[in-house]
């Protein structure tokens, strides 16, 4: 009987490192699964992302932008910037604290073409506090597997598992709210770009993608 729990003892480090391994094995093979279904899907962006290049110059980028704003503009858009950074956001009266803003970036090009970068999003400030509280939250969540299964393995409570739990808990539901309150927002994105395509003639949906695809061929 006392060599059976001796070996027993012997063999449970054993046993326990291979069940990590499997558990691994396992996360290993859902991660090549999920990258195989999302290979052929269109890329998420918590902030939807453009990119095209205009056959204009910048400051014809910039006047036709201008111009928008002053012949045709019912939702009294403000733009401030400077030449190769331009944000277009609501008027503060009418902004809550998820009404997203138009980023765009210019970039001359030669030949008198313009590179134009356009990010739609809420502010720099909660769009940083965003991320700043979702790496704090997935931190967490990965140490407290690490020490977790640290106290598991030397047979201690593991109540880093908890923690871990927590983590990953607080990340999904950080990630969700944002989604939700980007869903809540559509009316003002599709207004801010129904905007710049007005002001640059173009579809800058359509053209990010041709961008895109011309891109991955060359």
């Amino acid at each position: 009987m006392q060599d059976e729990q001796s070996v027993g003892k012997t063999l449970m480090p054993f046993a326990k490192e291979s069940l990590f391994r499997s558990i691994c094995d396992h996360l290993l093979v859902v991660y090549k699964r999920k990258c195989n279904l999302t290979a052929h899907m269109p890329e998420l962006h918590l902030r939807p992302r453009y990119r095209f290049i205009l056959p204009l110059g910048t400051d014809a980028v910039m006047q036709r932008v201008r111009g928008q704003m002053r012949s045709n503009n019912p939702a009294d858009l403000k733009l401030r910037g400077t030449l190769d950074h331009l944000v277009l956001r609501f008027p503060s009266h009418i902004a809550s604290i998820w009404t997203p803003q138009m980023q765009l970036f210019l970039e001359p090009k030669g030949e008198g073409r313009t590179l134009v970068r356009a990010i739609i999003g809420p502010t720099n400030r909660i769009w940083q506090f965003f991320l700043g509280s979702l790496t704090a939250f997935v931190t967490v969540g990965a140490m407290g597997f690490l020490v977790g299964f640290a106290q598991w393995s030397n047979g201690s409570t593991p109540w880093g598992f908890y923690l871990a739990v927590l983590g990953m808990a607080a990340s999904l539901f950080l990630f969700f709210l944002f989604e939700a309150a980007k869903q809540r927002t559509k009316d003002e994105r599709d207004l801010l770009l129904m905007f710049m395509d007005n002001a640059l003639d173009v579809d800058c949906t359509r053209m990010s993608r041709d961008h895109g695809k011309s891109a991955l061929s060359s």
